[in-house]
C-alpha cells in the first residue's frame, strides 16, 4: 500500500498528492475508529454493527476504503517494475515476500491477547517491542540517512532483523484457553494486515500475468481491464456460491478454518480487484477529467451492484458479505475521486497537505498505535512495581491514565480524548511521511 511507488512512476503530482491524500484520510479515520472501539456511550456510527444486521456504519466504511487503496496501489508499483525490466522470477518474488511480510505482521498484532508470558519468559509488551525492531531493521527504509538503505549494511541489519523475528516466534507461547496449555502461536484469524496479503497475493499476480501478456501480444489496455472484470466477477460469484452453501465439503471446511476462503479470495478480494481496475484506469486514461468520470461510474456500478446482492444477503462488515464490500468499495472510490479533484486545487493542497504525508507512509502509520500502546504497556510494568504500586489501573506511573484520562467514562470528553490522541499519532505519522521514512514491505 506504500504510495512512493507510485509517486516515481506517475509524474502527474496532482493526481498522486491525491492518492496519497485519500489514503492518509482513510489512515487517520483509522486511528479515530479504533481509539472508539469499546469506549461507552459513544455514537452507534463511530462502533462496527453487530453480526447479521443489514447495516453498516461509519466505523465499516474504513477498511474496505484501505483495501480499495490496496488494489489501486497495485498497477502503480508493479508497473514500476516491468517499465524497468524486472524478470517475472522477481517480481513473483517480490509479490510473495511481501504477502509473507503482511501475514506475520497481521498474526503478531492480534494474537498478543494469547500471550504467555510465563511460559515464554518475556512480557508481552517486551516481545511485542523486539519483534517491531526486527521488523524496522528488515522493512524500515530511512530515505535522510541512505546508507541504512544500501549495500553491506543494509544486508546485515536485515539479516539481524529476520533472525530476531524468527527467534521471537521460536519462544513465544500463546495459551487459547483451549485445554491445550501453552503452545506455538496459532491463527486466530489473520489482522487487518493479514487479510491484505491474502487479498493482495491473488490481484497482483493476476494484474502481473495480465498485463504480461498485454505487452508481449501487443494489446491495448481494455485486455487488462476486461481480464480484471472477469477476475471480480469470479470473486463475487465464488462468494455468492460459498454463501449459499453450493461450495462445501469436509476439506473445504477444514481449509476454511485456517484460511477463511469465501471472504480472503471472494468478497473481499473483489474489492481490492475494484481497486486494481481503478488503480489501471489511471494509465489507461490519460486525461483527468475523463478518468474521474470513469472512476464514478465504476463507484455507481459497485453500489448498484451491492444493492442488488442485498436481495439475498445482509450488508455487513463482521459477516464480511459482498454485498458490503461492493457498497462500501463504490462509496469508498467516489471519496478518492473527490479527493483527487480537491488536491488538484491549491486550497485542497493547502488543507490536505497533512493527510498526503500520512498516506505516503501508510505501513508504517499503520502500525504506530500498536508501537504507542506497547511503549505505555511496558512503562506500566516496569514503574509500577518499582513505586510501589499493586493497581496497574490506577497507577500514576501508568502512560494509559495520563493519555485516556476519559477511557472508562467515554461520552463527549471521551470522543474528544480520541480525537487529540488520533491527531498526536497522525502528527507522528505525517513528520514520517514528511522525512520520507516508511515501511517498504
Amino acid at each position: 500500500m506504500e504510495s512512493t511507488e507510485t509517486r516515481e512512476a506517475k509524474p502527474d503530482s496532482g493526481r498522486v498528492a491525491g492518492l496519497d491524500v485519500f489514503r492518509g484520510l482513510v489512515v487517520a479515520a483509522m486511528f479515530f475508529v479504533n481509539y472508539l472501539a469499546g469506549m461507552p456511550d459513544t455514537p452507534h456510527m463511530f462502533q462496527h454493527e453487530a453480526v447479521g444486521i443489514d447495516h453498516f456504519t461509519f466505523a465499516d466504511l474504513v477498511f474496505p476504503a484501505f483495501l480499495l487503496m490496496v488494489g489501486v496501489s497495485v498497477p502503480l508499483g508493479l508497473g514500476r517494475r516491468l517499465s524497468r525490466g524486472e524478470s517475472a522470477l522477481g517480481t513473483v518474488r517480490h509479490i510473495s515476500l511481501r504477502t509473507l511480510a503482511l501475514l506475520v505482521l497481521g498474526v503478531a498484532t492480534v494474537e498478543y491477547w494469547a500471550f504467555d508470558p510465563v511460559a515464554t519468559g518475556l512480557s508481552s509488551p517486551t516481545w511485542n517491542l523486539l519483534f517491531y525492531l526486527g521488523v524496522f531493521l528488515v522493512w524500515l527504509d530511512v530515505k535522510p540517512f541512505a546508507l541504512l538503505n544500501r549495500g553491506r549494511t543494509a544486508l546485515l541489519m536485515r539479516i539481524a532483523g529476520v533472525v530476531l523475528i524468527a527467534v521471537l516466534f521460536a519462544v513465544a507461547r500463546f495459551d487459547y484457553q483451549d485445554g491445550a496449555g501453552p503452545t506455538t502461536i496459532q491463527t486466530s484469524w489473520w489482522g487487518i494486515l493479514g487479510i491484505i496479503g491474502w487479498c493482495y497475493l491473488p490481484n497482483a499476480l493476476a494484474w502481473y500475468g495480465l498485463k504480461r501478456f498485454q505487452t508481449r501480444k501487443g494489446r491495448g489496455d481494455r485486455t487488462t481491464l476486461a481480464g480484471l472484470a472477469a477476475l471480480f466477477g469470479l470473486e463475487v460469484a465464488f462468494y455468492c456460491l460459498c454463501d449459499a452453501g453450493v461450495i462445501s465439503g469436509p476439506v473445504f471446511d477444514a481449509i476454511c478454518s485456517k484460511v477463511n476462503l469465501p471472504p480472503l479470495f471472494g468478497s473481499h478480494a473483489a474489492l481490492v480487484t475494484a481497486g486494481v481496475f481503478a488503480g489501471e484506469l489511471i494509465s489507461a486514461v490519460k486525461e483527468g477529467r475523463r478518468r474521474l468520470a470513469f472512476w464514478f461510474a465504476e463507484a455507481a456500478f459497485l453500489v448498484a451492484f451491492g444493492q442488488f446482492l442485498r436481495i439475498w444477503q445482509v450488508a455487513n462488515k463482521i459477516n464480511g458479505t459482498a454485498s458490503w464490500c461492493l457498497l462500501t468499495a463504490g462509496i469508498a472510490l467516489a471519496g478518492l475521486a473527490f479527493c483527487c479533484m480537491a488536491a488538484e486545487t491549491r486550497p485542497g493542497a493547502r488543507l490536505l497537505g497533512w493527510a498526503g504525508h500520512v498516506g505516503s507512509t501508510a505501513m508504517l502509520a499503520y502500525v504506530l498505535p500498536e508501537i504507542f500502546s506497547r511503549i505505555m504497556d511496558a512503562t506500566a510494568l516496569l514503574l509500577c512495581p518499582a513505586i510501589g504500586w499493586p493497581e496497574y489501573d490506577f497507577c500514576p506511573a501508568n502512560l494509559w491514565n495520563l493519555v485516556w484520562p476519559w477511557w472508562s467514562t467515554g461520552g463527549l470528553r471521551g470522543i474528544l480524548n480520541a480525537v487529540l490522541v488520533a491527531s498526536l499519532v497522525a502528527a507522528v505519522a505525517a513528520f514520517c511521511g514528511k522525512k520520507r521514512i516508511r515501511l517498504k514491505l
